[in-house]
């Protein structure tokens, strides 16, 4: 319940009206509370990170980030369950992305160049630099093959390589 009248007034108007009446200047954010809007500015426009993990390097703009990340990364948690198999996630969108793609078969992704489609998007974006692009940044330090994903170098090194060390 709200302390004082004014309290509730901005409740109502932010959560149950959906106002947001405070605009960002530089792009089309809007926030119902001028707080929210500080830290978008802050965080996204002035790139201002001031969370700092101390077991890594990573940075975040909110504290909220920042433990979610320890939560995640560092203690390995996984609260978020699978209701169809036993796929356990960190990240809700995580979860999200694994039913959309395994469960549901959905493909959203579609490349402009053919008929490929993909659950995620870096799927997508790798198919397009490795196909249409013809990239492949991954080099083989023992002789002169490329490929255009990890897995292949990985294989060809296993194959022709692994092998010849003693």
């Amino acid at each position: 319940m709200a302390s004082r009248r004014g309290d509730l007034q901005k409740h109502v108007s932010a959560v149950h009206n959906k106002e947001k009446p405070f605009k960002c200047d530089q792009c089309d954010y809007m926030a119902s509370r001028r707080e929210h809007l500080q830290t978008h500015v802050s965080a996204v426009h002035n790139k201002e990170k001031p969370f700092k993990c101390d077991q890594c390097d990573y940075m975040a703009s909110q504290r909220g980030s920042l433990q979610k990340h320890v939560s995640a990364v560092h203690n390995k948690e996984k609260p978020f369950k699978c209701n169809q198999c036993d796929y356990m996630a960190s990240w809700r969108g995580h979860l999200q992305a694994h039913v959309s793609a395994v469960h549901n078969k959905e493909k959203p992704f579609k490349c402009d160049q053919c008929d490929y489609m993909a659950s995620q998007r870096g799927s997508l974006q790798t198919h397009v630099s490795a196909v249409h692009n013809k990239e492949k940044p991954f080099k083989c330090d023992q002789c002169d093959y490329m490929a255009s994903q990890r897995g292949h170098l990985q294989r060809h090194v296993s194959a022709l390589h692994d092998s010849q060390r003693f």
